[in-house]
């Protein structure tokens, strides 16, 4: 099973005491599984929207910093979404998945700067 293969892999980096460029070796792993994840709706033009998305994330670096903060929670909400699938609770896996986008939209907003301005009501 692919999903779990990856799993397994980032819980081996994560033991590891060697914690330089960590943030760096968990993008793989967390764009290997999304692509599983993302790749299992069978939905084309939901799939190509997703990684469009995704690839203007990219392109501001928005993973490589919601990456690097909470390390391996990032992790633990996509096992969550995994345990959700083998039970085929569709329910559990989309809540598991809202609270890891709402906590990666935190995170880029604190890094940001745009937290304070959304406290203000700047924008949005």
């Amino acid at each position: 099973d692919t999903m779990k293969t990856i799993l397994d892999g980032v819980d081996t980096l994560l033991a590891l005491e060697d914690t330089d460029n960590l943030a760096e070796k968990l993008l793989q792993p967390a764009g290997e599984f999304n692509n599983v994840l993302f790749n299992a709706c069978r939905v084309p033009k939901l799939i190509q929207m997703i990684w469009q998305h995704r690839e203007l994330l990219d392109r501001y670096r928005t993973m490589r910093i919601v990456i690097s903060k909470q390390l391996g929670e990032r992790f633990v909400t996509r096992r969550r979404v995994y345990r959700a699938f083998l039970e085929k609770d569709m329910e559990k896996a989309v809540a598991a998945w809202e609270e890891h986008l709402e906590t990666s939209f935190h995170i880029w907003l604190e890094s940001s700067g745009l937290d304070a301005g959304k406290a203000r009501g700047e924008y949005l």
